[in-house]
């Protein structure tokens, strides 16, 4: 039950952090086209995913890390969820007309292939103390 938790804690934490990928990423498209409105779109998303994460979905764990540190770790994980999220995303719209047309489905669908690597890698790299076992928390809050 406990497993399930989390991984619906981290679908909310990543729904919230898809809204503010596509929200950055519709603003930027007429500026800076299809392929360059992804990037700051997605360290967005990102950054407000590992925010939410750490308060929500991984309260009971510990990376063991200050939270610099673990920003960093997190984000050297997300690095191979965020290769399949873009990699899906440009190949849905380079080969599919619907997804070139309405790209937001097709970010929508490589946040979903990469979610589930990032929960993966979350779970068993970056979080996988019990808070318990750490007498101080180095996150320092």
């Amino acid at each position: 039950m406990k497993r399930y938790r989390r991984a619906c804690s981290f679908a909310v934490a990543g729904t919230i952090a898809f809204i503010v990928d596509a929200a950055v990423m519709c603003i930027l498209l007429p500026l800076t086209g299809q392929y360059l409105a992804r990037i700051p779109s997605f360290l967005g998303g990102a950054l407000v995913a590992w925010q939410l994460n750490r308060r929500l979905t991984f309260h009971d764990r510990s990376s063991g890390h200050s939270r610099a540190r673990e920003l960093v770790l997190y984000s050297a994980l997300m690095l191979i969820g965020a290769l399949i999220n873009v990699g899906v995303y440009a190949l849905l719209v380079s080969h599919q007309p619907l997804a070139a047309s309405f790209p937001v489905l097709a970010a929508a669908a490589g946040t979903l292939c990469g979610m589930l690597v990032n929960l993966s890698t979350c779970s068993l790299l970056l979080y996988r103390f019990n808070q318990e076992r750490t007498r101080c928390d180095p996150r320092g809050g």
